[in-house]
């Protein structure tokens, strides 16, 4: 009777204490959403890019997302509370947390969010963390979505989930790791005539690439782009392609970095499958057409790099989560030149999806030691009155 007694109350303080450690964490998240609540993205909400280069959204963004994640499993409650507040922004940030951290038992939550969120920015990221948790439950709604969606972003995050159950691509220690060590002493670091910093990033084929590996031996062109739903960046890879005897003869080593996980920059390299009917969708609205040199194009023959938590993209100024392109919040952009000897000689960040350098011009920059670029389309530091802060983005057309 006693030892009943005894177990009876252990689990009565086993409860109290989960409940108090619980609320504790609860109340450590509460400061970061209010920081998130209090932003007024709304203002530059970056629908159709954003002119103003001090604008710090992306850094808010970011570090509310590292701060999170540091928390770890422990703060999930807390993040699935959060997938229902008023604030499409802090909504945005728990299902990204969630989906880094391989939250498991969210899935629920993160499925109702996809189905239900009045804002497409939020339901095609809770397409992406249902598949980086491996929530495999959800298989039949993302079919479903990927078949017949209204949105046909969302159509497409939808079939990268799918892709990511394929393929066994779900969160792993590696992803966590790069975003809860996002530092922001690093970040905006690049200054024209100034060293570059140096970093290692691993390319689609998993090999380090360090930006000092070339030092003294070849210019190096970065070159930062969006995502495998992008048809201006394929035109870009496309001119790479092309022009791959030009850059060998003016001695230059080309990298394209993408500020997602190594399974996204894969996709991006390798996975015509699934950009290729993306792309013939957007074709007739966005360009005149697809060529089947872009939908058949060659094996890349520059490294592509995954700099899955957008640190490097920070450190270099591209403002990583910046503006939305198809649904998605994205980096500028971006082109920075360094020299052999290691300086920066050029950085451009774009305003918007289509005002950066085209690959011909990047080459002929660094043949003729003049580095200008101006675009005649670039976006100017404006205010965007949305007073709205659940307001549904207009989808990208």
């Amino acid at each position: 009777m006693l030892q009943s007694r005894i177990r009876h109350i252990y689990i009565i303080i086993a409860a109290v204490t989960a409940i108090a450690v619980t609320n504790a964490w609860a109340a450590d998240v509460q400061p970061i959403f209010e920081r998130v609540r209090s932003h007024n993205f709304e203002d530059n909400s970056g629908g159709e890019g954003v002119g103003d280069l001090s604008d710090n959204a992306w850094r808010i963004r970011m570090l509310a997302i590292r701060d999170l994640v540091r928390m770890g499993s422990k703060a999930a409650p807390a993040l699935k509370k959060g997938l229902r507040d008023e604030n499409r922004h802090v909504r945005h940030i728990c299902v990204t947390t969630l989906g880094i951290l391989g939250t498991k038992d969210a899935g629920d939550d993160l499925l109702q969010l996809l189905s239900n969120d009045p804002d497409p920015i939020v339901r095609g990221q809770a397409a992406q963390a249902l598949g980086q948790i491996g929530y495999t439950r959800a298989k039949p709604t993302l079919e479903r979505i990927a078949e017949e969606g209204e949105s046909r972003n969302i159509r497409h995050r939808a079939i990268l989930a799918l892709e990511r159950f394929k393929q066994g691509a779900t969160s792993n220690p590696e992803q966590i790791k790069a975003w809860a060590g996002l530092d922001e002493k690093t970040f905006r670091r690049v200054e024209v005539g100034k060293p570059a910093p140096d970093f290692e990033l691993k390319d689609t084929d998993g090999k380090i690439r360090r930006l000092s590996d070339y030092k003294n031996n070849k210019t190096v062109v970065l070159i930062w782009i969006f995502a495998d739903w992008c048809p201006v960046c394929h035109r870009e890879f496309h001119d790479l392609i092309e022009m791959q005897e030009q850059f060998k003869q003016a001695d230059i080593e080309v990298l394209t970095i993408e500020c997602h996980d190594m399974f996204r920059a894969k996709v991006m390299a390798e996975g015509r499958d699934i950009w290729g009917p993306f792309l013939k969708q957007w074709a007739p609205k966005r360009l005149a057409a697809i060529e089947e040199s872009i939908l058949n194009r060659k094996k890349l023959w520059w490294p592509h790099l995954a700099d899955t938590a957008g640190a490097v993209g920070a450190m270099y100024g591209v403002d990583p989560m910046e503006f939305t392109v198809h649904d998605e919040w994205i980096n500028r952009p971006s082109t920075v030149i360094v020299d052999k000897e290691g300086i920066v000689r050029f950085a451009y960040y774009g305003t918007y999806w289509g005002d950066r350098p085209t690959i011909k011009e990047t080459l002929e920059m660094v043949k003729q030691g003049s580095y200008t670029f101006s675009h005649p389309e670039r976006r100017k530091v404006r205010k965007l009155k949305q007073p709205d802060s659940n307001s549904k983005l207009k989808e990208q057309k």
